[in-house]
């Protein structure tokens, strides 16, 4: 499966452009094969141009096939903006990243393998931290049915973190909340039974950076 090799690349965004990076929305294709979606809110930019800077440059292979889109309006909730940026999604496969965690070099290169062999989603390999410390793997699959901890790892049946084939996602919602609509949307999609087929990923491609309340204080995050 390939992307319009038709439509032509936007030009890549330049080490100059970082200080607005923010504002940025990466890649504009008509037909994009993938989605990668990002809740923040203005108070977090500093977040949401870390990671950004680490795709742009993931994306320059891929221009014609990725979309980076991103909702950071204030007053509504996480779930509300899971549920917009899903419906803005053009790509036949979508993906959230929350904007303070950090993805692999090869995040991108990695999900496009599974895309092209046309599978409903991508497992995810991952690791923990807790305020930098204390790394922990884990890992989102089909493979798993419940929510466990087996030999010091994480195993989750695939959340909004996943590649997943948008004709799924989007049948979905997520509430309208702030917190625990990751696990409420995944549950729904697991109980479904649609995700039958999964391209299996052996690296970390993914690093989960919890911060503390005590410590987000302390630093003055959001």
């Amino acid at each position: 499966m390939k992307c319009d090799d038709s439509i032509p690349a936007l030009p890549p965004i330049s080490c100059g452009d970082l200080p607005q990076m923010e504002k940025i929305e990466i890649g504009n294709p008509i037909k994009p094969l993938l989605s990668i979606l990002i809740c923040t809110i203005p108070s977090r930019k500093h977040f949401l141009v870390r990671l950004k800077t680490i795709l742009v440059e993931q994306v320059i292979p891929w221009f014609d096939c990725v979309e980076i889109l991103t909702d950071g309006r204030e007053g509504i909730s996480i779930g509300e903006k899971r549920n917009a940026l899903l419906q803005r999604a053009k790509g036949e496969w979508v993906c959230q990243i929350d904007d303070d965690d950090r993805v692999s070099n090869h995040y991108i290169a990695n999900l496009m393998i599974g895309i092209e062999g046309n599978y409903d989603c991508c497992s995810l390999t991952g690791q923990i931290t807790e305020n930098s410390k204390n790394p922990k793997k884990f890992v989102h699959s089909i493979r798993y049915d419940k929510y466990e901890e087996v030999n010091n790892v994480y195993l989750r049946f695939p959340n909004h973190l996943n590649c997943i084939r948008a004709s799924i996602a989007k049948q979905f919602k997520f509430p309208e909340t702030n917190h625990g609509e990751d696990t409420d949307w995944a549950t729904q999609i697991f109980k479904s039974g649609l995700i039958k087929t999964e391209h299996w990923i052996d690296d970390v491609i993914y690093f989960y950076e919890y911060i503390s309340p005590e410590v987000r204080k302390q630093l003055n995050y959001h």
